[in-house]
């Protein structure tokens, strides 16, 4: 590995530190509507901050690719995108079906997509620094 491409993982890396929490952490909902849905949909960010997690302490999402029990489907980099998306994907039909109608509500709504754009970012940086680390091709 070049010195060159160590440098760009640790910058990929701290990039993915710096806004991790703000993706995952628990969202400060005030509405009971949207306090509702965040625990229908909380599973599935469970899910997803598995891997995530692992980049941030490890800065790789290997074990993603070994464990076949729990990712049987997960066999390459562009596996683990498609499936990190469809989790996102889940997650955003989740809040479109409940419509925000007070300004409280919009305020939680709001908080929830900033998070998914958080989250999409961190798959975003988790895959650059997986190809960078390993070599593993995006189709």
């Amino acid at each position: 590995m070049s010195n060159f491409n160590e440098f760009d993982i640790k910058d990929l890396h701290s990039q993915f530190k710096q806004k991790f929490w703000d993706g995952f952490h628990e969202p400060n909902l005030k509405s009971d509507k949207y306090i509702e849905l965040w625990k229908q949909l909380e599973i599935s960010d469970y899910w997803l901050a598995g891997p995530l997690y692992a980049m941030y302490e490890n800065a790789n999402i290997n074990y993603l690719f070994i464990d076949q029990n729990r990712f049987a489907d997960i066999n390459t980099l562009d596996d683990f995108v498609a499936w990190a998306n469809e989790i996102i994907d889940n997650f955003k039909q989740g809040i479109a079906k409940v419509p925000a109608e007070k300004q409280v509500e919009q305020d939680d709504l709001n908080l929830l997509q900033y998070q998914i754009h958080i989250k999409l970012e961190l798959i975003a940086l988790a895959s650059q620094i997986q190809l960078k680390k390993t070599g593993f091709k995006l189709n």
